[in-house]
This record gives C-alpha cells, structure tokens and sequence, in this order.
C-alpha cells in the first residue's frame, strides 16, 4: 500500500493509461506528464534528479566490459499473488537495476525461467555476464544449469542469504532448539 501521507502526493495524482497493468502512473500536477512508478518518480520529476541519477548508473554500465557482471534476482509475491523478480546487475564499481518482472507464468517452470533469465543475459551481454545468482528453489537451480550448458563462461550460484535463511529455519525447527527460541522471542 502506498503512503499517502509523503507531501510528493500534493503534487501528483495517480491515473489510469491502459498501457500496463500492474504498475503505477502518476501525473504530474505542474506539467501534466505522465510517470511510471511509484511516488519516488514524483520526486525525481519534480527535483530533476532523474538525469543525475542516469549519469551515475551510464559510468557504472561503462565498467561492465572491464570485469564482467553478476545478474541478481529478488523475487517476492505481492498483495494481488504476482509473483515478481527483480533483476539487478553488479561488479565492483556498483550495483543498477535492470527491471523489474511479473513471473507468475513462469515461476515453477525451469524451461521459462531459464528463457526469462537467458533473456536478460543477452540484454546485457553475453560476454560481460559472469554469474546469475538466483533463488535456491528447484526450479531456479534447474534453470541455472540449463544455463550453465549453454553458457560455459558462465555459473549459476543459489543467494547465500537465502541459504542461510532456509539452514536457520531448519536448525529453528529442531525440537531441542525450540524452547530457546521460544525465550528468545518473549525477551
């Protein structure tokens, strides 16, 4: 839900296009220009910070073909069940966004994930991609060495947080440990 109380709401009015559903458009109430994204695009419209920002994210890309690239992906369910992924690119000059996705077609099938994930490989480039770290689900494995047979310069590898989260809810599930977290949380 978004929050009606940020003063970037004054300046700005949601509304309808019909050109995607699911996301967002504001207009603004200066200019009457249309926006996708969430109030923060207000904000960037009406401070001019959108093309500062874009100079910051071209140097990054500038970097990409001179270490080569990791593709991240963060993956949840909305309020209206979509299941979406973004997908973020990173070397050691910096992480940009690359987009945002509504999976829910493809999410429990590897063949589709592996042709959204292969996709985007080749939108960045297929020389300069390194490494997909992705979800650690079957599916998302499956397609990581889908695509680890087709590209041999590149590897597959789960999120490690997600990892750890999943080896925590186990070790959490123990019966011999589940008193102490009971204590835990009361404190």
């Amino acid at each position: 839900m978004s929050n009606r109380k940020d003063l970037a709401w004054k300046y700005g009015i949601e509304v309808e296009t019909g050109e995607q559903k699911g996301y967002k458009y504001l207009q603004c109430k200066f200019c009457y220009r249309v926006l996708k994204g969430g109030v923060f695009r207000i904000k960037e419209h009406l401070t001019g910070r959108r093309q500062k920002t874009q100079a910051i994210v071209d140097e990054v890309k500038k970097t990409w073909s001179k270490t080569g690239v990791s593709i991240m992906s963060d993956g949840w369910k909305d309020m209206r069940g979509r299941h979406l992924i973004n997908f973020l690119v990173n070397n050691p000059y910096g992480t940009v966004f690359l987009k945002s996705v509504d999976a829910s077609d493809a999410i429990k099938d590897a063949i589709l994930l592996f042709n959204l994930m292969d996709y985007l490989i080749e939108e960045v480039g297929d020389d300069i991609v390194v490494q997909m770290v992705t979800d650690n689900a079957s599916n998302y494995k499956k397609a990581g060495e889908m695509l680890m047979e087709k590209r041999k310069q590149l590897s597959w590898m789960p999120c490690a947080a997600h990892c750890i989260d999943l080896m925590l809810e186990k070790i959490g599930s123990l019966p011999q440990h589940q008193n102490a977290l009971r204590k835990a949380k009361k404190a």
